[in-house]
């Protein structure tokens, strides 16, 4: 998964991208319209509760990249606009960072103002791609008649539909039917991205409920935080972070928060393998079988599949681990296509 941190000059995304990832300001290196990239570990305290169950060897949790491209100046360049927002498309997921603070030498914030601008530039590309597209692929087929390959006929008949509601202003996402979405996939519409809102609050300020609520329409997930703050607690070390935090009455971080909702505003979810030599998390999709996820870990275990022993993490920490889930039945062996769910506990059974 990439992660894809965007905004307004000045916005705070930066400050956000050294928060989750921890790195110095040395690290912030902008070349061009390219962004910063550093991988971050997704902190999940149930995989933490089995590592320290099975004291493993090796433990492996969720980890993913994180973008930090440079701030969009819609003021600016067109064509180092258009490089740059062609970079951000090729992020599996955004978040728009939208300043909330006073600032001297900015104009007054106005984070809805800010996304709505935002959301343009990115339909505008939308367009434009979609546009292109249907151009070539319209005298393809016409070229071609009757013989025109079908995928490219199917291909345009989506893409049209796509078309035709970006030229109403409404997304990608809103207009095309989940089972037509193969076509379109290369493309990578900005509006098919789930989007991550992060309101940059000014440090004991609350977020404001109805700018919240207008925002929250607009994206798939929306969180605030002072970024700053949130910065400063990050470069503490542990204890002196919680006697912080206890000081400042705050229960947990939004860095935490931002890289679980990233996660699962793309539709993602983590089961688990456990043993004396590693505990590990996998990422799969929501839906996927368990024939699926036996691939995660080897093609040999997915050609081989027999079945998959299964015990919900809920179970797992009720019951007192593999041997109460077992006493009670909750140990149970599932087929190839059983939809692995969020914090699953799998065994596969295999042979080759």
């Amino acid at each position: 998964m990439e992660l894809g941190i965007c905004g307004l000059p000045q916005s705070g995304k930066s400050t956000l991208f050294r928060a989750i990832t921890g790195v110095g300001s040395a690290a912030l290196v902008f070349s061009g319209a390219r962004p910063s990239v550093e991988m971050v570990t997704l902190r999940d305290p149930r995989l933490e509760r089995l590592r320290d169950d099975y004291r493993p060897k090796k433990f492996t949790p969720t980890q993913f990249k994180v973008l930090d491209f440079p701030g969009i100046d819609l003021s600016g360049s067109a064509k180092s606009r258009a490089e740059l927002v062609a970079n951000i498309r090729e992020a599996d997921a955004l978040v728009v960072v939208l300043r909330a603070f006073t600032f001297p030498g900015l104009k007054p914030p106005d984070p809805v103002a800010d996304l709505e601008a935002l959301r343009s530039e990115f339909l505008l590309s939308d367009l434009a791609v979609a546009e292109k597209r249907v151009e070539k692929l319209t005298q393809q087929v016409k070229r071609m008649g009757s013989k025109a390959a079908k995928e490219d006929q199917r291909e345009l008949e989506v893409l049209g539909k796509a078309l035709a509601g970006l030229n109403e202003g409404r997304r990608v996402g809103d207009v095309i039917d989940p089972l037509e979405e193969e076509p379109l996939r290369g493309f990578r519409f900005f509006t098919q991205k789930p989007v991550v809102g992060v309101v940059n609050l000014a440090e004991g300020e609350a977020a404001d409920g109805a700018i919240a609520d207008r925002l929250a329409g607009q994206v798939t997930r929306l969180l605030a935080a002072p970024l700053k703050l949130e910065l400063d607690l990050s470069e503490l070390d542990g204890a002196e972070r919680e006697t912080f935090m206890k000081e400042m009455g705050v229960t947990t971080l939004a860095r935490d928060a931002l890289v679980r909702a990233a996660y699962e505003a793309l539709g993602l979810l983590s089961f688990f393998t456990v043993g004396e030599d590693e505990v590990r998390a996998w990422t799969v999709r929501g839906g996927d079988h368990a024939v699926t996820a036996a691939g995660k870990i080897h093609s040999d275990i997915a050609r081989g599949f027999i079945a998959a022993e299964v015990v919900a993490y809920d179970d797992y920490a009720r019951l007192g681990g593999h041997k109460g889930a077992r006493e009670k039945g909750r140990l149970r062996l599932e087929g190839r296509n059983y939809a692995v769910a969020d914090g699953d506990i799998i065994n596969f059974r295999f042979s080759v």
